[in-house]
């Protein structure tokens, strides 16, 4: 029996550019958060037998990423006929923390790591790539990395803060393609040149110094996801006045922020908001799981340099 954690993302900021070929090409820093799902693998005499329980269980609808993942590799793997899985899901589905994505990289590692369903490790990352295009930085085990292009360049960053946060999780939200299409309607697209601003993020986030983001952070989906749920744009208003800065996360719907005054803030909107809200905090890089860390040999990895991938 194998116990591990897959942690839930927020992206800090998120410049969006142009879609060429049906996808968008995107900058955006992803951190690693407290938050996780959690999964129990155990060797099985047969077949794929997955069960889920947690608060948002219920969400969960269709075919999972790991029953996929299974049907595809399973025959590459003789010496594993059959697999068992439960999966607690604490990370709200559909609500821009990759929370998909995350257990199936955590599946992925257990795999490669016992069972070489894989030639080289770079297989590995282009087989995750191709499942789903932000795997790959959760395959990583970084706790935080700078992600551009199709999300195919991915670069470790150094964010070694564990600062405290909430997440605001609404009732509904808006489908990831919907949001897309929404920002392509209404031309919000970036050019993504907005080197200076980025570059303030980052020392920023590098310095732990988050009472500053707020008046450079961005995600250049908020438009079109609040044009989409009008009715959750108050509340982002009322939690970006008192917080040193709130975001969407991903294409939402998750309202990730830091209050100015956490007690404060509970005392005035606790009850309010007291069934969307999820405290949790930011992982630095010695708060990870340092043993399921893939580290690729791509050009540029060693302990002392940071890694480059490049999908």
């Amino acid at each position: 029996m194998n116990f591990q954690k897959a942690h839930a993302k927020v992206n800090m900021y998120l410049a969006v550019g142009e879609a060429f070929q049906n996808f968008h090409p995107i900058e955006s820093l992803l951190c690693l958060i407290e938050l996780s799902d959690e999964l129990t693998f155990k060797k099985a005499s047969s077949g794929f037998d997955l069960k889920v329980s947690g608060p948002y269980a219920k969400d969960l609808k269709g075919k999972n990423l790991l029953e996929r993942i299974w049907e595809h590799l399973s025959g590459s793997m003789p010496e594993i006929p059959g697999i068992e899985i439960s999966l607690k899901k604490n990370i709200p589905v559909c609500g821009g923390l990759g929370g998909g994505s995350s257990d199936a990289a955590v599946f992925l590692r257990y795999l490669h790591l016992n069972f070489h369903p894989f030639g080289e490790i770079k297989e590995l990352f282009k087989y995750a790539y191709d499942l789903g295009k932000d795997i790959p930085f959760f395959l990583t085990g970084w706790s935080a990395a700078n992600v551009t292009g199709i999300q195919n360049k991915i670069e470790y960053f150094d964010m070694s803060c564990g600062d405290e946060l909430f997440l605001f999780i609404p009732e509904k939200g808006a489908l990831t393609s919907e949001v897309f299409k929404n920002f392509d309607r209404q031309n919000y697209a970036s050019v993504l040149t907005r080197n200076e601003k980025i570059s303030k993020i980052q020392f920023i986030c590098n310095n732990c110094s988050f009472t500053e983001l707020g008046e450079v952070g961005f995600n250049d989906l908020e438009n079109s996801f609040f044009s989409l749920c009008p009715e959750y744009s108050e509340t982002f208003d009322l939690i970006k006045e008192n917080s040193w800065f709130a975001r969407l996360s991903g294409s939402g719907s998750t309202i990730f922020f830091i209050p100015k005054n956490k007690d404060v803030f509970l005392d005035m909107f606790g009850k309010e908001l007291a069934n969307n809200l999820i405290e949790t905090k930011m992982l630095g890089c010695s708060q990870v799981e340092r043993q399921w860390v893939l580290v690729p040999p791509f050009e540029g990895s060693s302990p002392s340099t940071p890694a480059r991938i490049l999908i």
